[in-house]
């Protein structure tokens, strides 16, 4: 099962981890990641049927509710599933990430939210 590391590993271990995981997906089906979703129950990849995602950097988010947090890989003009909604992920030029829902976008760290949204750019090279 892929994981983006144990409890017992640093936080630089696990960002080394994850990119290594993006990097391997992404070289078994280029241009067909849309996300690679970090769960409970293990990792799902969510992939296109054809090699026409449009190329962008990746982006790690980690998405925190009351229920507990998830953690994706995935990239700009991509849909996610967070909480049984649907956010369309979007980042601009300095990297600054937003999810956009039909009821809500969440940017960050918005002070009084349940909800934390952290992100950060993968390195992209493969």
């Amino acid at each position: 099962m892929l994981r983006p590391g144990s409890k017992a590993d640093p936080k630089s271990s696990q960002s080394a981890s994850v990119e290594q995981i993006y990097r391997e997906v992404a070289t078994l089906f280029p241009n067909q990641v849309r996300a690679i979703v970090f769960e409970q129950a293990g990792t799902r990849l969510v992939i296109a049927d054809e090699a026409n995602v449009p190329s962008s950097p990746p982006y790690y988010l980690k998405i925190c509710l009351p229920r507990g947090c998830q953690s994706v890989v995935t990239f700009s003009g991509q849909v996610i599933h967070v909480g049984g909604e649907s956010f369309e992920v979007l980042a601009n030029a300095q990297g600054q990430v937003m999810l956009v829902g039909n009821d809500r976008v969440w940017s960050g760290n918005t002070p009084g939210s349940l909800v934390r949204v952290e992100s950060r750019q993968l390195e992209a090279s493969l």
